[in-house]
């Protein structure tokens, strides 16, 4: 007897001859099932450690059990969650968006028996990426969420309603939400470039395929057949197998930022990225060491800060990549492609920041402070120096004076930044 998840992924094909990763790719596609428990599991974790804290603290309870309800919450949102979920977009792709994400999940379902509209044209405005992040970013620091629970509840349970009444409108069983409007979308967008593994897509075997047909569901609405990024894709393995020509598959981290065809990047997308996920993103970890936080010198100083360190450090680094485009031009099909260069560097700087709030939850002893914070400065170093080989290899196809000086400016603006972070990191 056929079990429900092998009809559910009948026609997908056989595991022989295949790599690790493919095998890989092809068994989640198998286990539906398991998946939707893994999903539903997080929702339901993340609902208690979103609500538990609250109603503990109406309840006549005692006040120690409360206060550690609060702390073990805070920690997995922010000393946990948050430096994890950047670390696995960096070496997996997105796939927290596309298998534990909580929002997700409940987008995605809701959409299936909500009032299923057409996705409205304001909705796919390209700006939304950028706004929705700077926005997020300075309320969760002006907040101070990760050492205030009900803050927390305030920010993050906004974004699941919104997620809810996104997939409750629009989608008709598509994340409407994590395309266009999440916050943290434009910062995955970015990392997940990093990813050594993608779905990779042969279009010879696609358009030879004579097998049976079978729908894919793609929740992110991505046209598969012409899929050559990691940067939209879920991650879902939903894909994996169809028409026997999507598989999962290794590459080098800096395939994809190195093949960015022209005109890829999209200006408006190479902007977020300088201005909002590095500039800010940068600026907002700073304020303890250069900068009196939101909560001693008030929130209009705290936002005059952020966006003003954030605008003066995206401007330097857009001044300096557009420069050194111009000067080597012939060497690089865009100015937005060579920004991308700085991901290892800006994705491993906010790795390190957002472990900050880890070390503030566990409090480690003055005896491994120093080899924790050598740690940090080492891979900050392997960071920068990955960011500075992809510019040789984006702007120097030959040793010449040009191309020389052209690498120079990069290198000076992938070096302040670093200076930047290993200041911000140091004691």
């Amino acid at each position: 007897m056929t079990s429900r998840s092998e009809k559910t992924c009948a026609f997908v094909p056989k595991t022989q001859h295949r790599s690790r990763a493919a095998r890989f790719g092809l068994t989640v596609k198998r286990h539906p099932a398991r998946v939707a428990f893994i999903q539903w599991s997080m929702v339901a974790l993340y609902f208690f450690l979103l609500f538990a804290p609250i109603v503990l603290a109406l309840a006549p309870q005692d006040f120690t059990v409360t206060k550690d309800l609060h702390l073990l919450s805070l920690f997995v949102f922010w000393g946990f969650g948050w430096p994890l979920i950047l670390l696995a977009t960096m070496l997996f792709g997105r796939i927290w968006c596309g298998f534990l994400c909580p929002d997700g999940t409940l987008t995605e379902i809701i959409s299936r028996h909500g009032q299923k509209r057409s996705i409205p044209r304001w909705i796919r405005w390209p700006g939304w990426p950028c706004l929705t992040l700077a926005a997020y970013i300075l309320l969760f620091f002006c907040s101070d969420a990760s050492r205030h629970h009900p803050a927390t509840v305030l920010l993050l349970g906004s974004l699941t309603l919104g997620a809810a009444l996104t997939g409750f409108l629009y989608g008709k069983g598509r994340r409407i939400w994590c395309m266009y409007l999440c916050p943290t979308n434009a910062v995955f967008t970015f990392l997940a470039r990093l990813s050594p593994f993608h779905f990779r897509v042969d279009p010879e075997k696609w358009d030879t395929y004579q097998g049976p047909h079978e729908r894919i569901n793609c929740a992110p609405l991505i046209n598969i057949k012409q899929m050559k990024s990691t940067s939209a894709c879920h991650a879902c393995a939903r894909c994996s197998g169809y028409r026997d020509a999507v598989e999962l598959a290794t590459r080098s981290p800096a395939h994809e930022i190195l093949s960015d065809a022209p005109g890829k990047t999209r200006t408006l997308s190479a902007v977020t990225f300088l201005f909002v996920v590095t500039g800010m993103g940068t600026a907002v970890f700073l304020p303890d060491r250069f900068f009196a936080p939101a909560s001693a010198n008030g929130i209009p100083a705290f936002l005059l800060w952020t966006l003003g360190s954030g605008l003066l450090l995206g401007s330097f680094l857009w001044v300096m990549i557009w420069l050194s485009y111009h000067i080597a031009a012939s060497a690089i099909s865009s100015w937005q492609q060579l920004s991308l260069g700085i991901i290892p560097l800006t994705g491993t700087g906010l790795f390190l920041g957002a472990t900050m709030f880890s070390l503030d939850f566990l409090q480690p002893g003055k005896g491994i402070m120093p080899a924790i914070q050598t740690l940090q400065q080492i891979l900050l170093a392997a960071a920068w120096l990955s960011s500075l080989w992809l510019g040789w290899k984006s702007i120097v196809p030959k040793v010449t004076p040009r191309y020389l000086a052209a690498l120079l400016l990069y290198t000076v603006a992938a070096s302040v930044l670093a200076a930047i972070w290993g200041l911000s990191l140091w004691p």
